[in-house]
């Protein structure tokens, strides 16, 4: 099964839940030992301990904890490749430490950001967590020092993007500290154009490192196209649409009490005995008529797959996924071994190299794991520039697909006019005449 928001995928909050009478205190950098810190005071057996337990069952569902889902193949007989399950690549807190992204990828470069240990940029930069941890309780609960359920990053505080949009919702402020494109007081466009200047395309990451969904969600512009307009859906000024509201709600049925959905694993779909389930629970705070669904007959294809779950938030829902599976399937038709305009795209720029310019997935969402060749930078490109309008497909198809990894629902609208105006150019930039790039919102 299609696991659609593994990561809509990753909004940071672990529980440990207060701790009352226990002589040992723990600062806001130690790490999280959850199998021998809490239970040294907490039984399995006392209130507090079980509801950690339920905590610790939900996050070691998340992506904080395990990492990202990559998937188990062999060659068979045939030499065909097939998928015969799937596993967790590890943490981001192993590899992902010094140069800054402490900050986000282990629990102890967070804590210090947010306390105020970093004097500056080139202190992040040079500091080095020695045997980092990943996200867990004590980075964003403080049991022991408030003794409640106290978050390291209050609710209701004002996070500035390096965007420069502000989150301001009354859920998530400690979310959005690190979910958002780093963007260093650039536009999408002006990163893109200085990435192709200075190094080229080496990787779907060029220009703009990833996590960007509280930038989707506040409707920051990706890259941009000249004499286009961009709005945003009602996601963006409605309060109750926080990352909160939305990603710890459980299923209204037997799946809620699977950790594997709602809570701390934070998905709102997951696979659950074999079969995907939604969570329309956070959503009905603002939607009446939203309800889970499933894709099936006719409606099967391109990245819709038989028994594919989605919010049915009343008449706009399915044609919300529908119109993403269009345009996607432009780009990256998963029917058609993940061939589209990116690939056709990439294979223009390597000088006629008939080969793919991406490894794709072979799972069937055709996400991007590495482009094949570099190719090399142009320090005379311009905006218009072909090596430039494929960055900007590349970087719109990570911003709205591969990154925010909520298939649109985050900000409908801004998500459909991004890869609606990327198709249209790159249908443009390779001669394509024929491909359907569906209708621009």
């Amino acid at each position: 099964m299609m696991r659609m928001f593994k990561g809509v995928y990753s909004v940071l909050l672990i529980a440990a839940i207060s701790q009352l009478g226990c002589e040992k205190t723990t600062t806001k950098t130690e790490a999280f030992d959850a199998e021998n810190g809490c239970f040294t005071c907490h039984t399995g057996t006392s209130e507090v301990g079980k509801k950690v337990l339920w905590a610790k069952a939900g996050w070691e569902e998340s992506v904080h904890a395990q990492g990202f889902v990559k998937d188990i193949t062999y060659v068979d007989a045939n030499g065909d490749t097939q998928v015969i399950g799937q596993e967790f690549e590890g943490t981001d807190s192993f590899y992902a430490n010094g140069s800054g992204c402490q900050v986000c990828h282990t629990g102890e470069g967070f804590l210090k950001k947010q306390n105020g240990e970093y004097a500056d940029a080139e202190a992040i930069a040079a500091d080095v967590i020695t045997r980092p941890s990943s996200i867990g309780c004590f980075t964003c609960h403080m049991p022991h020092d408030t003794k409640d359920f106290s978050l390291t990053v209050a609710d209701g505080t004002e996070v500035t993007l390096e965007s420069g949009k502000t989150y301001s919702k009354t859920k998530g402020s400690l979310c959005a500290s690190c979910h958002m494109m780093r963007l260093d007081g650039k536009t999408a466009n002006e990163s893109i154009l200085a990435a192709v200047q200075s190094s080229g395309i080496s990787s779907q990451r060029t220009a703009v490192h990833h996590g960007p969904q509280t930038d989707m969600l506040l409707g920051t512009p990706g890259a941009t196209y000249a004499g286009k307009e961009y709005a945003n859906s009602t996601h963006t000024t409605a309060d109750g649409a926080n990352c909160i509201t939305c990603h710890f709600s459980f299923p209204e049925t037997r799946a809620g009490l699977s950790p594997r959905v709602g809570g701390h694993s934070f998905d709102i779909i997951n696979t659950v005995h074999g079969s995907d389930v939604a969570s329309p629970a956070g959503c009905l705070t603002c939607h009446a008529s939203a309800k889970a669904a499933k894709i099936s007959g006719s409606d099967v294809g391109g990245y819709l797959k038989d028994g594919f779950a989605y919010i049915d938030k009343g008449s706009n829902g399915k044609a919300h996924i529908q119109a993403m599976n269009t345009v996607l399937t432009a780009l990256a038709d998963p029917d058609n071994g993940c061939a589209g305009l990116l690939e056709d795209a990439m294979v223009m720029l390597n000088s006629g190299d008939t080969t793919k310019g991406f490894t794709w997935s072979t799972d069937g969402r055709c996400v991007m794991e590495g482009i094949k060749s570099k190719v090399a930078k142009d320090a005379s490109a311009t905006d218009t520039s072909d090596i430039t309008r494929v960055l900007k497909g590349i970087f719109n198809w990570g911003y709205a697909y591969f990154e925010d990894r909520s298939f649109g629902h985050h900000n409908a609208t801004l998500s459909l006019q991004l890869l609606y105006d990327t198709c249209e150019d790159l249908a443009d930039l390779t001669s394509n005449t024929t491909v359907d790039c569906g209708t621009r919102p």
